[in-house]
């Protein structure tokens, strides 16, 4: 992207959607399972296994810092498509659990779109030979 409005919200959106998933990863990998189980917000826990949980919270807060250290290390700059779209893929698997169960999947589809354009818009860090 090459105007500076555009990088700027691109940037926001990252952090915006960076510190989103930290929280939700950390939720999942901090909180006791049966308690996870018991919120009335979570009802989708009674589906998976307490590791699942886990590693679900794993990849989670795993692709946020990515995605937010991106900002600021360089050496990691050309792989935040690769962290967007991964929590993308994320959010697919999560419209998918919450189909099935009868649930809404709104923001499910809020944070696809989302995390879906800064893996559009920083792409092109893939192949080029230096970062943007």
């Amino acid at each position: 992207m090459n105007s500076k409005l555009g990088n700027a919200i691109i940037v926001g959106l990252q952090v915006l959607m960076s510190l989103a998933f930290v929280g939700s990863g950390a939720m999942k990998i901090m909180t006791p399972y049966e308690a996870l189980k018991a919120n009335p917000g979570m009802e989708w826990a009674n589906d998976f296994s307490a590791t699942a949980i886990v590693g679900i919270g794993s990849v989670e807060l795993l692709l946020a810092l990515g995605l937010l250290l991106s900002l600021f290390l360089s050496s990691l700059k050309k792989y935040t498509a690769v962290f967007a779209a991964g929590l993308a893929v994320v959010m697919v698997g999560a419209a998918i659990t919450h189909l099935s169960r009868g649930e809404q999947i709104v923001p499910n589809a809020v944070f696809f779109v989302l995390t879906g354009a800064i893996a559009w818009v920083r792409k092109d860090r893939l192949t080029s030979p230096k970062s943007h």
